[in-house]
């Protein structure tokens, strides 16, 4: 049963509650009378009571007092909060402290009934929902790691970091790594075992892993199909200790495993500096296991060794990639195609595909780069650059890999001229909306728009102007007017209390840019609308 106390400095008051009640009906005990709501703080991790009915003015600590400190602790807790009679500030005070409701005086005890066996449903249904999501947080915490993976740093941080505190995870360590272990031969111990065999294979894989990362300050590992993918946090006092560190524990995971079944190739992505950029690393690791097709010896792939021990003789430069860049900024296709016809010529002079490997891996980060600087990436698009250098295998010559490179930037191009045609829309979209919603505000105009928008008010009347082929000015008095069209058909007002009510201080004013949009005066308007009525 759920527990009640009642707290009224009144004694009559309080015995008239208790009294007048059936409780037990509702399922619920009376734990309690008090007078005084000290009294109640004192004991209250004592008691623990599921509804708290006191009264909000009582001497020393109110009811609202109490109820503020009590649901800071006991935020499920229910307080029912009975105030004077007429005394709305009270009442809206309870709520605003977070009561669940209040009652007035003198006390209508049906309708407190009522409200005391809502709030028992109400608590069953909160403890329901909190059952699930204690049963569900397993599958919550195996959906924020991938998402943390699988999201841009800034989308990472905003949609997941008030998950941390309720998951409880560990974000003390001083770098972030991500690791992924692909199964080379999942697919041939399916067949050989079935799936519930290669399945314990790949639990006591996971079980060895944790074993060997087991004292870093943050281990989870994700398993995606032939995959386990680890999320570390790290402990060290430099970053090269920490690369030593995790060193260290690949070599004691993959001595313990060398007799199994599985065979596996670790990749193994860039240290960074916090969370929120773990799918930097994660996405470098899986870039480090696409040179296990150069170095089928190897088993373990550092996405530093792969990039730097793959010397491009002065073949390539980041000031190459740049001219790339303001070549998308020009929106210039002509330029762009001859800058890919180069980049073929010097595919082909190039005898080691790690090398070229390399260069598009450079220019594909640098134009991810450029896409994240000007806040123009979308999905599609972050995958397709990605899949420039991930597909290489595809490829049959430079040729084809320079063709898909340009269909690609040309791609981008319009993407970009799309977003901002799009961003300007939205701008002009908000601009309407805001003068609609606050045209009677006498004092609108440029600067309260601009405020409004974040932009400069130049630009923004620039935008505007280009757009919808109006001035700010103009769109404010067109929706001024319109306005007050609709009230010289449907009122009786004044032409003074109209213009007032549509934004002009000055009716003379108002009358001679009604005249100028209408070529009436506001009078003659209203006049003729009446004939014609």
């Amino acid at each position: 049963m759920k527990k009640v106390v009642i707290i009224d400095d009144n004694a009559l008051s309080a015995e008239g509650i208790a009294q007048n009640i059936c409780w037990d009906k509702m399922g619920v005990s009376l734990a309690g009378i008090y007078y005084d709501g000290q009294s109640v703080l004192e004991q209250i991790d004592e008691i623990q009571p599921d509804i708290i009915i006191s009264d909000i003015k009582m001497p020393g600590i109110s009811g609202l007092e109490m109820t503020r400190a009590i649901l800071a602790k006991y935020i499920n807790m229910k307080i029912i909060l009975v105030s004077a009679y007429n005394d709305f500030h009270s009442a809206r005070e309870a709520l605003r402290a977070g009561a669940y409701d209040y009652v007035e005086k003198p006390v209508d005890y049906e309708y407190l009934a009522k409200l005391v066996s809502d709030a028992v449903i109400q608590i069953e249904r909160e403890q329901y929902h909190l059952e699930s999501i204690k049963r569900s947080r397993p599958a919550i915490v195996e959906n924020f790691f991938y998402n943390l993976t699988h999201s841009f740093p800034g989308d990472a941080q905003y949609y997941l970091k008030d998950y941390i505190p309720y998951l409880g995870i560990n974000l003390s360590g001083s770098y972030y790594q991500s690791i992924v272990i692909n199964i080379e031969n999942s697919d041939s111990l399916k067949q050989s075992y079935g799936f519930e065999k290669y399945y314990v294979y790949q639990m006591s894989l996971q079980d060895e892993v944790f074993d060997a990362f087991k004292e870093y300050s943050l281990l989870h590992i994700l398993l995606k199909h032939n995959r386990l993918i680890l999320i570390l946090g790290i402990d060290a006092a430099s970053e090269p200790a920490a690369v030593q560190r995790v060193s260290d524990s690949i070599e004691l995971l993959t001595s313990r495993h060398e007799h199994r079944i599985l065979n596996y190739n670790i990749g193994i992505g860039d240290m960074v500096y916090d969370i929120w950029h773990i799918q930097q690393s994660y996405e470098n690791a899986k870039q480090a296991l696409e040179y296990r097709f150069f170095f089928t010896q190897k088993t373990i792939f550092d996405i530093r060794d792969c990039i730097n021990k793959t010397p491009l003789n002065n073949t390539w430069s980041t000031a190459d990639e740049e001219h790339l860049i303001r070549l998308l900024c020009k929106k210039d296709s002509e330029g762009i195609y001859q800058y890919t016809r180069r980049l073929s010529e010097l595919f082909s002079g190039l005898t080691d595909k790690r090398k070229v490997f390399v260069i598009l891996y450079s220019i594909s980060n640098r134009i991810l780069k450029f896409l994240y600087d000007i806040d123009s990436m979308n999905e599609e698009i972050h995958q397709q650059v990605i899949s420039v250098y991930q597909n290489m295998d595809q490829y049959q010559t430079g040729d084809d890999i320079c063709q898909v490179l340009f269909q690609l930037c040309v791609k981008i191009c319009s993407h970009m001229t799309q977003s901002m045609e799009s961003y300007y829309q939205q701008i002009c979209h908000s601009v309407l909306d805001f003068i609609k919603h606050n045209y009677t505000n006498p004092d609108l105009g440029l600067n309260e728009l601009a405020l409004h928008i974040n932009i400069s008010k130049a630009h923004l009347s620039s935008i505007f102007k280009t757009e919808t082929g109006l001035s700010i000015s103009d769109a404010i008095t067109n929706a001024r007017i319109e306005a007050a069209k609709l009230l010289l058909h449907n009122s009786k007002l004044t032409i003074k209390e109209i213009s007032e009510k549509v934004g002009y201080a000055n009716q003379y004013y108002f009358s001679a840019c009604f005249k100028k949009k209408t070529d009436m005066t506001p009078s003659t308007y209203r006049m003729a609308y009446d004939i014609l009525k």
